[in-house]
């Protein structure tokens, strides 16, 4: 049975600048977090998230006026199903947080896999000014044997600037950092993309199915943390072969 997302209220707090359930009857926030829409280039709500067709270069996006500095900060989705491979070297980007133009400031962090194994990763880029800032990975057959899977993968990517430290998280467990590099965002227009790290560059665009992303003006994480998924138990019988959208509910 689905519930309302109002239930839920450890779901989002003060700190909360977007948070996104699809193809959920009791999902649908932009009334509930801030009054947030996105933008939906082509993705279709399933029960079990957003499907996102890389081919179709499908994605969401919002743009933050007047963004602030942020000295912490949050992106954290969970992603599944990747698709759309074809051969040698794909990179699949699910979040970035970009200046305006986004030639400013490009925070992004995808999956990368590639025809070696070992080589496949999860990519942390960070760039302030044309500058880049921190640029780490968590690398190897583990790394490509989540992104093979059909499992559904948290991943999040936390900055607190003043320690300092960039981190990457997934599945609750802390895979890479960067202790000497972050810096804080800089102020002005900043847009959210799910799906792709540029408007315009295809090439990286998500194939796959995202759902409950959230953004966030603070450090969510600092340490290994339990995962929990709204809904896992209906969602996992939604999955079975044919069946994704069974049910689907309302999406922002």
């Amino acid at each position: 049975m689905n519930r309302p997302f109002a239930i839920y209220p450890d779901s989002f707090d003060g700190d909360t600048l977007g948070y996104w359930r699809f193809g959920e009857t009791g999902g649908r926030l932009a009334d509930v977090v801030n009054g947030l829409d996105l933008t939906n280039v082509g993705c279709v709500a399933g029960q079990d998230g957003y499907r996102l067709v890389r081919a179709d270069s499908d994605k969401l996006h919002r743009t933050y006026a007047g963004a602030a500095s942020l000295t912490k900060f949050t992106m954290e989705c969970w992603m599944r199903d990747l698709k759309g491979y074809d051969g040698i070297w794909n990179y699949w980007c699910y979040l970035a947080w970009s200046r305006v133009p986004a030639t400013d400031i490009l925070w992004a962090f995808a999956a990368i896999r590639t025809d070696n194994p070992a080589l496949t990763h999860f990519r942390v880029y960070y760039e302030v000014g044309n500058i880049i800032i921190s640029d780490f990975t968590w690398a190897g057959l583990a790394v490509d044997a989540l992104l093979r899977s059909s499992d559904p993968i948290h991943a999040a990517v936390v900055l607190d600037s003043t320690a300092p430290r960039l981190s990457l998280y997934v599945n609750g467990i802390k895979r890479a950092e960067d202790t000497v590099n972050p810096v804080a965002t800089t102020a002005g227009d900043t847009t959210l993309l799910i799906g792709t790290v540029n408007l315009a560059w295809p090439g990286y665009d998500l194939g796959g199915v995202l759902d409950e992303v959230r953004v966030s003006e603070t450090d969510r994480y600092d340490a290994n943390f339990p995962i929990t998924r709204f809904g896992e138990g209906r969602r996992a019988l939604a999955r079975g072969p044919g069946l994704e959208g069974i049910q689907a509910g309302i999406a922002a």
